[in-house]
């Protein structure tokens, strides 16, 4: 006669259709079962024991078929990463420093929406003359012009992606992932805008500080290398130093050294003077006291191609009409309103940029020279 198997649900009871691998269960675990004894005597039949001796053989054999990872079952409750330390603070992604703003200041005067900007300049022509007398016909009389040089204005946008799923799952986890979209959108602008007031941007007519057309660039025929006499080196560098004033007849004075970091690390690091108690740098520095700002600039480095590197004069001054210089800015990095679409928002990031304006031209110079560096 057939055996009856229910299956029970809370208080809900049914017979079991297919009861098959309950049978051969049932005979796995009595085979070779001894009757027992209990403390009082009574006689038992093992099953509990053997069932879970069974089992636990089975979860063994599960563990070793399924895992590649080396699992131990003997682990317990705890799982791989429960006894290591975590520490709170998340380690930020360091960056290259971004010299553009260290070493022009910026100007905000061109209004969003404007796609050009123009810069004009006033000129006179004339000169006086001995009064011979008469009409004063031999008189030339002055002139006075303007010229002007016109300049693009470009909007550069970023994009963040914002998952309201992916927030939640960030905020249990101590992850502010929406401020780190938003962080590396406005890197990603800054970067280039960065970049184009270095090298500016010909497909787009930027101006930067290597690629304006109106600024003086030489290429110095005295390689600063170790090979090349110390004297020589000072006396080329005096003559770059110096350059604007001697040819403006004094109009024109940088105050500023923009130098390749390499370049300027090969001369701080080889020794001048007769004790050799300075480096070389310093005493370039100490016999041209008008140079009042340094800054070492990486952007600065290979620039001319491999070891020939540029340093670069120009003006500061005492405020925005004394300085020769000026980044164009229609438009700081902006947040626009969110595009939203079912969960995830588009967060975009716009900035308008006009490249390097060259204020003053007579004060600056750009000069590749070859290092070794």
């Amino acid at each position: 006669m057939p055996a009856n198997f229910l299956l029970v649900d809370g208080s809900h009871v049914q017979p079991m259709k297919s009861f098959g691998h309950i049978s051969q269960g049932i005979a796995e675990v009595s085979m070779g079962l001894q009757r027992r004894a209990d403390d009082d005597g009574h006689g038992y039949w093992p099953t509990y024991e053997r069932a879970m001796t069974i089992l636990g053989h089975r979860l063994d054999g599960y563990a070793s078929d399924l895992r590649n990872d080396g699992f131990d079952p003997g682990l317990g409750m705890f799982q791989p990463r429960d006894l290591t330390h975590r520490f709170r603070r998340v380690l930020e992604e360091k960056t290259a420093p971004l010299n553009a703003t260290k070493a022009f200041p910026v100007n905000t005067e061109v209004q969003p929406g404007s796609l050009f900007y123009e810069q004009t300049r006033a000129y006179s022509t004339g000169e006086a003359v001995v009064y011979r007398g008469g009409s004063g016909a031999n008189i030339p009389a002055v002139g006075i012009g303007q010229a002007f040089t016109r300049a693009n204005v470009v909007y550069i946008a970023s994009k963040a992606e914002i998952d309201f799923l992916e927030g939640l799952r960030a905020g249990l986890t101590g992850l502010d992932v929406q401020a780190r979209k938003m962080r590396a959108s406005r890197l990603v602008i800054d970067e280039l805008i960065n970049k184009w007031t270095w090298s500016g941007a010909s497909e787009y007519n930027l101006y930067g500080l290597l690629n304006h057309p109106y600024v003086d660039t030489a290429l110095s025929d005295v390689s600063y290398i170790a090979a090349t006499a110390a004297d020589d080196i000072v006396e080329d560098f005096g003559q770059w130093a110096n350059y604007a004033e001697n040819e403006s007849g004094g109009v024109f004075q940088p105050d500023t050294l923009l130098i390749s970091t390499k370049l300027h690390n090969k001369l701080k690091n080889r020794r001048y003077g007769d004790n050799a108690d300075k480096s070389l740098f310093d005493w370039m520095l100490s016999a041209n006291p008008h140079l009042k700002t340094i800054l070492p600039v990486r952007e600065l480095n290979d620039k001319g191609g491999a070891n020939i590197h540029v340093m670069a004069f120009t003006r500061r001054g005492t405020g925005a009409a004394d300085t020769s210089a000026e980044m164009i800015m229609a438009m700081t990095p902006t947040p626009l309103p969110p595009d939203r679409r079912a969960l995830v928002s588009e967060m975009f990031l716009v900035a308008g940029f006009g490249g390097l304006n060259h204020r003053e031209v007579g004060d600056n110079l750009v000069v590749y020279i070859q290092s070794e560096a």
